[in-house]
């Protein structure tokens, strides 16, 4: 049986396990329309950028690593706006707008200031306090201004005649004759909602008189400001500014506000010269409302390649309050609308478009396809007459209403933003809810979640799982697998899961931590193979079918240890078979939430961890960076895996992330070098600190907050964090989600509550209470500030043909070599390598044939020079005694071009010396090399030698005092 209810309840690791109450974490009832609630910071860290690996140098200006730097000039410059009343709201309303926790409404007779209370707080909804004009004109003519390139829709209900689209914004709305000779301007001046009364040369400014209905009381500060004393907290008017123009000055006129009665309003205004227009000119000082808090939240973020930014969540509606004073209900049973929001690269809201019914109504995953299409699963409550569903031309859509209590869904919109391609229910008699979604280069789209329903009521349709092993029951629950051709018709749908009960709480749907087996994410490789993540309890099956899942390979861990783990499976496209299935855990508790696939077919998982020993697996998994929990409850983690050749997922590596406190990711992107992106919250503040240490300076280094949110690059092979960073001030602040775009500029989104979060072009002054959305954008640092890599040294320079050897590199230039071609032995790349500092890397050599070759390392700037102090010689492994030692000898054999190398092994530091002679016994060439313990190796000038045979001598002198000398042996050059 469905539960109707969502009541809000916080986990031990400070989340919210609910959405009726949930705070917002991006202003979205004003970022919809105009976005001014959300901040902006831009910095440059070393990240390699795809243009910048195929060039020598950048055109950008430059962005010095780990500095607070300003930002694109029209990044984030975004006004409050005004958007028409097509019926998205009641008829009775000519214009609305979104501020900083509050909505506007301005009708014929009033405007209605609906502002939102604390969550928590003692009458939790909406304050309304409503403005009226006494004996003002009743039917004004309304009229917007300035035109703005953003629009909004409402695909709110299953009739596409009822929706509203293309609507159109405004920066501001003027209201004339609402008094003889006298207009109303309302707009928006930094983020503050502005209204002027602009009267005309002869008219009586004295008609003006101003009524509030919904405040306990009025007063006049000593500053003159207008205070309104509401239910929750205190809301201001600052003292009016009044003045005429003369030209472009502006000429002050003294005036104030005049209380008449409770409620009445009016303005004093001195002499000034009545043959000139007058404006008056007071502000909503919003920050002044102490109770406020924002009802919204951004759960998903998605960067295509030109760098624009897609948002979803959800938003309080656009209900119109129907009476004065508090409004309980306002965001309740019905008031969260799913959303989406397209950002393009200059920072500018493109549109924003609601999706609802009468329910509550979640986006929890957005994806874009190459075409364009928008792609959105997530979770509602609204019946199917209410909420948007489509039929298909050429099928029924899978569920056009909803089997009762929470749904999943899906929906597909197309480019412009301002209609449907489809959209469907995904649910059964039980709870639903879709947590991640990926899409096809052909639009098929995948969706994977969470249900407690089985077959009867939710069938499965061509997938290898015919059932919710767990039963029926609230808590019993499967994750499922879903995919839909670029019409909506399904392909198939699976569960995924076993046969333990648990999970199915009323909060699941909107939190992944919760509940028991679920997907998480969801990703594709280049075969549109699936890729799952997220969260069981004990019993997920493995093996055999029937009673556990079927697998091919060896799975890391078939038993569970911990309650819960994490999981992978791999699913073919056509779901008719489960390739691959794993727990990923520990002794402790793990969980899944983010999983990409990167062109190679490599597998990156990022989660939560509360045990040293994970990964438990029974094959190899190197440990590496951070390798221990650095306290609890949970550290994150982030794993890389490959495909052998058997199709089992090999190990390549995995690092912890976290501190002395919980930490939590939520999003992981990956670039084509192999790097890994992450995002989320951490309550650490030993984060940063943490070994191994950022290479780039951190954005923020100083915790000092209720908890911070992170961005954290890690290198190819996991033990580099490129970048290791907090983000926000003061308070409390979430990093939700994370992308890229072509040059690898970095986007981070979240929702912060601190008043000195960092911004490059603030909306508002400082943050004053409410939780406020931020979008970063990371640069990667223009490759005009960066120098290329140079080596001076490597150390030891011989190693044998079969590779393995470590060697350390030294030079300059290497903090920003990070990524799969970094380092090359000649035309190889090497084993492995990890880039200590800027001047120092360690590498294991690969496997090559014998000869002297150029070690090469590459950074976005260029590649180091051919220099004779970067070669290294590999040879053909000689008899080796048992100390190491060997005897000396000189390759290739014969020597045919102008240089040859020679191997030897140093039993301590000291000296060596070389010497060449010819067969008459003449000495024609000798080296003398300062060399240390190991094998080791020099490169000799032979270009003067004619063809013939030559014989070598080596001695060495060692710091010890000890000398060791060969008998000579010979070679032959030929050319």
């Amino acid at each position: 049986m469905k539960r109707k209810g969502m009541n809000a309840r916080w986990n031990k690791r400070g989340h919210m396990k609910s959405v009726s109450k949930f705070i917002c974490l991006i202003l979205l009832t004003n970022l919809i329309v105009c976005f001014t609630g959300i901040s902006f910071l831009t910095a440059g860290v070393s990240i390699p950028s795809k243009a910048a690996a195929l060039k020598e140098s950048g055109q950008d200006k430059k962005m010095e690593a780990g500095k607070k730097s300003k930002a694109e000039e029209a990044y984030g410059k975004l006004p409050l706006c005004f958007e028409s009343n097509h019926g998205q709201t009641d008829a009775s309303v000519k214009f609305l707008a979104r501020g900083k926790g509050y909505t506007l409404f301005l009708t014929s007779t009033e405007a209605v200031l609906a502002l939102k209370t604390a969550a928590g707080s003692k009458a939790e909804g909406l304050d309304v306090v409503r403005m009226k004009l006494k004996d003002a004109n009743i039917d004004p003519v309304f009229q917007g201004m300035d035109l703005l390139s953003s629009q909004s829709s409402y695909m709110t209900g299953n009739d596409p005649k009822k929706w509203q689209t293309k609507i159109e914004q405004y920066s501001k709305v003027e209201i004339k004759q609402i008094y003889p000779g006298i207009n109303m301007v309302y707009y928006g001046n930094n983020g503050q909602l502005e209204y002027d009364f602009v009267v005309a040369p002869g008219a009586n400014p004295g008609l003006i008189k101003m009524i509030f209905k919904g405040a306990k009381n009025l007063e006049l500060d000593q500053k003159g400001n207008l205070v309104l004393n509401l239910q929750e907290g205190r809301l201001a008017f600052n003292a009016p500014t009044l003045y005429q123009k003369t030209g472009s000055k502006r000429d002050i006129v003294a005036g104030r506000f005049v209380l008449s009665g409770n409620e009445q309003v009016s303005f004093e205004v001195a002499a000034y010269d009545k043959k000139k227009e007058l404006v008056i000119d007071p502000t909503l000082a919003y920050s002044t409302y102490l109770g406020t808090t924002v009802a919204d939240r951004v759960n998903s973020m998605y960067v295509d390649t030109l760098g624009n930014v897609y948002l979803t969540g959800e938003t309080a509606g656009t209900g119109f309050p129907g009476t004065a004073g508090h409004y309980q209900n306002f965001n309740k049973g019905g008031a969260y609308d799913a959303f989406v929001l397209k950002i393009n690269p200059a920072g500018a809201v493109e549109w924003g478009t609601y999706l609802g019914g009468g329910g509550v109504d979640v986006g929890r995953s957005i994806t874009v396809s190459g075409t364009g299409i928008i792609y959105i699963c997530g979770a509602t409550t609204s019946a199917g007459a209410a909420f948007p569903t489509t039929v298909i031309p050429s099928a029924a859509s899978y569920q056009a209403v909803n089997n009762g209590g929470t749904d999943a869904f899906l929906t597909a919109i197309a480019a412009s933003g301002n209609s449907l391609v489809y959209s469907m229910f995904i649910g059964g008699a039980g709870e639903e809810f879709a947590f991640g979604v990926a899409v096809d280069s052909t639009n098929n789209a995948y969706v994977t979640g969470g249900t407690t329903s089985n077959n009867t009521t939710l069938p499965v349709t061509g997938g290898f799982q015919g059932d919710n092993a767990a039963g029926v029951g609230d808590t019993h629950e499967n994750a499922f697998v879903a995919k839909f051709n670029s019409a909506g018709t399904v392909q198939f749908f699976t569960y995924l899961g076993g046969t333990t009960i648990g999970g199915g709480g009323t909060g699941e749907a909107f939190d992944p931590s919760l509940g028991g087996t679920h997907g998480n994410a969801i990703a594709l490789d280049s075969s549109n193979n699936i890729y799952v993540t997220g969260k069981t309890v004990a019993g997920f099956p493995i093996y055999p079918l029937g009673t556990e899942f079927p697998y091919v390979g060896i799975a890391y861990k078939t038993t569970i240890s911990g309650a819960p783990d994490a999981f992978v499976s791999k699913i073919s496209t056509n779901g008719a078979t489960l390739l691959y299935s794993t727990y990923l855990g520990g002794s402790g508790m793990a969980m899944g939430f983010a999983i990409k696939v990167d062109s190679v077919g490599n597998v990156y998982v990022a989660g939560d961890n509360d045990s040293d020993n994970f990964p438990e697996v029974t094959i190899d998994m190197p440990k590496v960076g951070q390798t221990t929990i650095a306290g609890g409850p949970f550290d994150c983690f982030i794993m890389k895996m490959k495909l052998d050749a058997a199709g089992s997922l090999d190990g390549v590596y995995c690092t912890f992330l976290g501190g002395k406190a919980w930490d939590h990711v939520n999003a992981l992107a990956v670039d084509s070098f192999g790097n890994a992106y992450v995002t989320g919250r951490t309550a650490s503040d030993d984060f940063v600190s943490i070994s191994p240490a950022s290479i780039n300076t951190p954005l923020d280094s100083v915790y000092g907050a209720v908890a911070k949110a992170f961005v954290t690059v890690i290198g190819p092979d996991g033990s580099t964090r490129i970048l290791n960073s907090y983000i926000g001030g003061v308070s409390d602040q979430e990093g939700r989600g994370i992308g890229l775009d072509a040059e690898n500029n970095i986007y981070v989104s979240g929702w912060t509550t601190s008043t000195d979060f960092p911004t490059a072009i603030p909306f508002y002054e400082a943050n004053k209470g409410t939780y406020d959305g931020f979008v970063m954008k990371i640069s990667a640092t223009s490759p005009a500030t960066l120098a290329a890599p140079a080596i001076t040294g490597i150390n030891p320079n011989v190693g044998p043909i079969a590779g393995n050897t470590t060697v350390t590199i030294t030079g300059s230039g290497f903090s920003n070599v990070a990524f799969a071609t970094g380092v090359k032995f000649g035309s190889v790349n090497a084993a492995s390598y990890v880039v200590i500092s800027d001047t120092k890397i360690t590498a294991k050599t690969p496997a090559h044939a014998a000869g002297i070759v150029d070690v090469v390392t590459t950074n976005t700037v260029g590649s180091s020079p051919a220099v004779t102090a970067d070669r290294f010689t590999f040879f053909v492994t000689p008899a080796i005694s048992s100390s190491g030692d060997f005897e000396p000898f000189i390759f290739p054999s014969p020597v045919t071009g102008s240089t040859a190398g020679i191997a030897y092994y140093m039993t301590g530091s000291g000296t060596v010396k070389i010497k060449i002679y010819n067969e008459v016994g003449n000495m024609v060439s000798s080296l003398e090399e300062i060399k240390s313990l190991g094998s080791q190796g020099s490169t000799l000038n032979v270009s003067n030698l004619a063809p013939g045979i030559y014989f070598h001598i080596v001695s060495m002198t060692y710091d010890d005092g000890g000398i060791k000398k060969y008998s000579k042996r010979k070679f032959a050059v030929t050319r």
